[in-house]
């Protein structure tokens, strides 16, 4: 299923752009709503019902066991957004918020992935990552070594039930899919300059601990615009 048209936001906000400069993994405290619907959440939320109903089993996944950790995250989403969709809780999930929400759960000393309802990958595959370890998941992204690795659980087993943190990525594309995923076998590098690249793609990443279930929720808002260094074009 194919996007034919650009759904972009005029800009990334500012502070977006700013926690998106800070080096890894660095995360920021939140206080307030923390699923914001941005102007693009029509066009977002229309393209991810024609992926659900075109390709569910690559758009939602979970292993066994995930259940309940899914249910307390749609009662969590639910309560934040004021919407109550029907489906299947991985569906309902899907479509209570613009954002794409992971579910991490601590096994054998690693938070491993073992849900998620992600219409809008960046350059990875749900299906390669389910029951993966965070180290494994970033396989292969350059950036995210072992030291990082380290840092992040460490990050991740202090969060607290009741904390919300935050960080921000930005990327630079000649592809406006928004549904970009990739297996770790293909290229991930694209040619040419990345300054010179026509499209912003930016993820705010917004993690908190279940309180039941003990689960991270990991929740991916991503916004597109058109990078003012190609001109708009």
């Amino acid at each position: 299923m194919e996007q034919s048209e650009p759904i972009t936001v005029a800009e990334i906000p500012p502070e977006q752009l700013a926690a998106a400069a800070e080096p890894l993994p660095r995360l920021r405290r939140l206080e307030g709503r923390w699923l914001v619907p941005d102007s693009a959440f029509a066009a977002q939320m229309a393209l991810k019902e024609r992926l659900i109903s075109a390709m569910p089993e690559r758009v939602l996944g979970a292993i066994p066991g995930s259940e309940a950790s899914i249910e307390e995250a749609v009662e969590v989403v639910t309560a934040e957004t004021g919407l109550r969709p029907e489906g299947t809780p991985l569906e309902r999930l899907a479509r209570a918020t613009q954002a794409d929400i992971c579910l991490l759960q601590a096994q054998d000393g690693a938070h491993v992935l073992i849900a998620a309802a992600l219409c809008f990958p960046s350059g990875w595959t749900l299906s390669e990552k389910l029951g993966r370890s965070m180290d494994r998941i970033h396989v292969p992204v350059p950036p995210y070594d072992e030291a990082i690795g380290r840092r992040v659980e460490r990050m991740f087993a202090n969060l607290r039930p009741g904390e919300i943190v935050w960080r921000a990525n930005l990327m630079r594309h000649d592809d406006f899919r928004l549904f970009r995923a990739k297996t770790e076998a293909e290229p991930h590098d694209e040619p040419g300059l990345p300054e010179a690249r026509r499209w912003l793609r930016s993820e705010r990443q917004t993690l908190m601990r279940l309180p039941r279930s003990g689960a991270i929720l990991f929740a991916i808002h991503t916004s597109m615009a058109r990078s003012p260094a190609a001109g708009g074009a």
